[in-house]
């Protein structure tokens, strides 16, 4: 790019572009997984089988037991999380995720930001990528996150038939999505 010079009657400001330094991508990822050396860039999505192998986000096996977000360095359980099979209310949703034993636990009811971060908004019915999340209902799921107005009783809610969000009683029934941070 070329200098930018300003001049008024009395002065003249010239401006350079500088580029940034260059920084070896390598250095910048912490992330438990190995990729190619001199890789640019890593995969947004990992599928993660049950014996803790990686699989390719694009990879058309859908018997994978999470999904990581390499960005959040997240897991998340490519299904929804009912009690029996069924939609339900948030305690009980909330002791079907903590219950829950994929790859040796640890899990824990999504937040908003979790939720969301799923949300395929190029799609519908379900609002997600089937192939990353074959199990995920297209129905409205409860978050973590508690809703301002009333913290103690109400909830952000986030819908996967349509991508939509909102703050909802906690007394409805839907379903919930199960995370852990990646590397426990």
């Amino acid at each position: 790019m070329g200098d930018i010079t300003i001049s008024t009657a009395d002065a003249e400001i010239i401006i350079r572009h500088r580029a940034p330094p260059l920084v070896e991508l390598e250095s910048t990822i912490e992330t438990p997984l190995a990729f190619e050396r001199g890789s640019v860039t890593s995969p947004r999505w990992i599928k993660v089988a049950a014996d803790g192998g990686h699989l390719p986000a694009d990879s058309t096996r859908t018997d994978h037991v999470a999904v990581l977000d390499t960005h959040r360095r997240k897991l998340i359980y490519p299904h929804s999380i009912g009690v029996d099979g069924k939609r339900a209310q948030a305690k009980e949703l909330l002791k079907s995720v903590t219950a829950l034993d994929a790859l040796g636990g640890g899990w824990q009811m999504a937040g908003r930001e979790d939720a969301e971060s799923i949300l395929d908004l190029s799609r519908h019915n379900p609002a997600v990528d089937p192939n990353l999340f074959p199990g995920i209902k297209p129905e409205w799921h409860v978050t973590s996150t508690p809703a301002a107005w009333a913290p103690a009783s109400a909830a952000w809610w986030v819908d996967f038939l349509y991508g939509g969000v909102s703050d909802y009683d906690l007394g409805y029934d839907g379903w919930a999505l199960a995370v852990r941070p990646a590397g426990q």
